[in-house]
């Protein structure tokens, strides 16, 4: 077998793309917690479609998945008003519009039909985030002159860190007295 560098670097960058995606995650679950605390919202990320195939004990199991991802989070914001949104990080400076599935665009349509807050919530390399709203995602060539968005494209949408959390709601949060 011989050393492929290539391949090898693929493989690192992907398993460096999935831990900061993970991290990514953590950061969106830690403020939907501050929200749902707060009596904010109340956000849960949606579970992945998958089978088991086979236990293998120790509470471990051989499993598939079953169908293309929905969007990643799911909610209600106080007031009645329904969320539904993915979420997208990148090292490499810019998030093509094709990151998303086309299972994933079919249900953020549907929702922003129904008036729920729809979007995508960025990170580019944990220095810039921010909540782009669906239909101003999908325009990405329209508006930015390319088919995904950078750091500079996504300026206007910006969110920020918040005592020790992603606010990634601002605008679409109200705040009942309890």
């Amino acid at each position: 077998m011989t050393y492929n560098q290539e391949a090898a670097m693929r493989s690192l960058r992907g398993a460096q793309n999935r831990k900061e995606g993970e991290v990514f995650e953590e950061l969106i679950e830690k403020a939907c917690s501050v929200y749902k605390d707060r009596h904010i919202a109340n956000i849960e990320k949606t579970p992945e479609p998958m089978k088991i195939l086979r236990p293998m004990g120790e509470g471990k199991f051989l499993s598939c998945f079953t169908k293309s991802a929905q969007p990643d989070f799911k909610g209600t914001l106080c007031g009645g008003q329904a969320i539904c949104f993915d979420a997208k990080a990148t090292s490499t400076g810019k998030i093509p519009i094709s990151a998303l599935t086309q299972e994933q665009v079919d249900s953020l349509k549907e929702h922003d039909v129904l008036n729920a807050a729809t979007g995508v919530l960025l990170c580019f390399s944990f220095r810039t985030f921010a909540f782009v709203p669906f239909i101003v995602f999908m325009k990405a060539k329209e508006l930015n002159g390319h088919k995904h968005w950078t750091e500079q494209d996504a300026e206007p949408y910006r969110v920020h860190m918040n005592n020790g959390y992603l606010d990634f709601l601002g605008k679409f949060t109200c705040f009942k007295a309890y």
